[in-house]
């Protein structure tokens, strides 16, 4: 056979090479060609699955700042107004976090922290919002229970 491939094999798969001066074949113009393909996706999905991870721990950091806060006043230790400042300094400790609303309140026997704010995202423009909810029982001798 030889260093060159038979032309007769498949005239659409051999060429001849005006810089080498020898015949060639285009075999891996299809594997160079998937690859300019598939990278740029592969790199798409990578990062979207980055994002959404780092959504999902930023949404996890709040809800536990919530619930928290939530359990603070359901214990009766702080009141509304010093579980909201509690819960809106440790928000201030979540990098990036912008908290619009940090609501701490007891009703229906119910102690309730709503939180809401905007994470960043990897890239400008894919901020995501958050809004968790948390409510705990208020804990405590109550008539008729």
């Amino acid at each position: 056979m030889g260093p060159y491939p038979d032309p007769g094999s498949n005239p659409d798969s051999v060429a001849f090479s005006a810089v080498t001066g020898r015949m060639t074949s285009d075999a891996g113009a299809a594997g160079s060609l998937s690859m300019v393909l598939l990278v740029p996706v592969f790199c798409m999905l990578a990062t979207m699955g980055v994002q959404a991870a780092l959504w999902g721990y930023a949404r996890s950091e709040v809800r536990a700042v919530a619930r928290a806060s939530s359990s603070m006043a359901a214990r009766g230790a702080v009141s509304e107004a010093a579980a909201e400042s509690s819960a809106r300094a440790s928000l201030a400790s979540i990098e990036g976090f912008d908290a619009h609303i940090v609501d701490v309140q007891q009703r229906n026997g119910v102690a309730v922290t709503r939180v809401a704010g905007q994470v960043p995202g990897l890239l400008h423009g894919l901020a995501s919002t958050i809004d968790v909810t948390e409510s705990v029982p208020i804990e405590g001798w109550r008539p008729g229970w």
